[in-house]
């Protein structure tokens, strides 16, 4: 599960560091290299990979040379890899690409849900049943490829890296009638028991709660293991998702994550309250 993105990002922060150490702008390296303006600014962005050609060019410019050249040089080789998920391109948009890239390389993955269950959580049927709902005008084959790209993000929870998945997720996303009863029992079912296997934590924010805890819509915050990698926070609306880098912006997800998670009912509750709207679901 090792993405290139997080590399890329990482990559793009160095070189743009190293630049600025040289005092140089981009349109004096750009020329340098005979490269668009554009092109380097996209890869100090991490919008375009850069190939470990360029990225020697690039160090030459800015005079570092040596094993410290050597160890960017595999930073670019890493990040031009692609990720499981490249084959799917077709039918996964770039922004959502670059949000499954930053998860497969998470330690830490804080999720809201307030409508329905998190997509590293459905089953296979519900996930079927939700895109059938937001894709009812496309053939079936591509339906099913969207269905089996969700489906490989569950790699992650199943795998042998260790993550910590903390969830939050409204009594609503729970009744929130999704396919048929089967497909709703189910899928409580393998909320029990991503619990019972500790593969993620999750707590139910109960109507009880009132409508102050779960009046922020659905996000995600992301960390990861080393510290040269900031975390990520993302949120969707209804044309596209936003991915936050911001400190301040992730800091204030973290707090709104922390005041649900006290408001929300303890993990043995929440257990239950799943157990019981698996019943009510006949």
């Amino acid at each position: 599960m090792a993405s290139p993105t997080i590399k890329r990002r990482r990559l793009a922060a160095t070189l743009r560091e190293l630049r600025e150490q040289a005092d140089l702008t981009l349109e004096e390296v750009a020329e340098r290299l005979g490269l668009a303006r554009s092109t380097l600014s996209r890869i100090e962005n991490a919008r375009a990979s850069a190939r470990p050609p360029v990225v020697r060019a690039l160090l030459a410019v800015y005079e570092v040379h040596g094993p410290e050249a050597e160890a960017i040089v595999q930073i670019a080789k890493d990040a031009s890899q692609r990720g499981w998920w490249y084959s799917y391109r077709d039918v996964i948009p770039d922004w959502f690409q670059t949000f499954v890239g930053f998860e497969a390389e998470a330690s830490l993955i804080q999720t809201y849900e307030a409508q329905i269950v998190p997509g590293l959580l459905q089953t296979e049927e519900y996930a079927r049943a939700m895109l059938g709902l937001a894709w009812q005008k496309l053939p079936t084959d591509e339906v099913e490829r969207r269905l089996k790209a969700r489906l490989g993000r569950h790699q992650i929870l199943d795998g042998d890296k260790l993550v910590e998945y903390h969830v939050v997720l409204s009594e609503a996303a729970l009744r929130c009638q999704v396919g048929t009863p089967e497909v709703m029992r189910d899928q409580m079912a393998r909320l029990v028991d991503a619990a019972e296997r500790r593969q993620a934590m999750i707590q139910v924010l109960p109507f009880a709660a009132g409508p102050l805890a779960s009046s922020y819509g659905p996000f995600v915050v992301l960390d990861f293991p080393s510290a040269e990698d900031p975390p990520v926070g993302y949120v969707e609306h209804l044309t596209g998702g936003l991915l936050l880098e911001d400190p301040a912006e992730i800091q204030r997800y973290r707090v709104a994550f922390n005041h649900q998670c006290a408001a929300a009912l303890s993990l043995d509750d929440s257990i239950g309250l799943i157990a019981e709207v698996a019943r009510d679901a006949g």
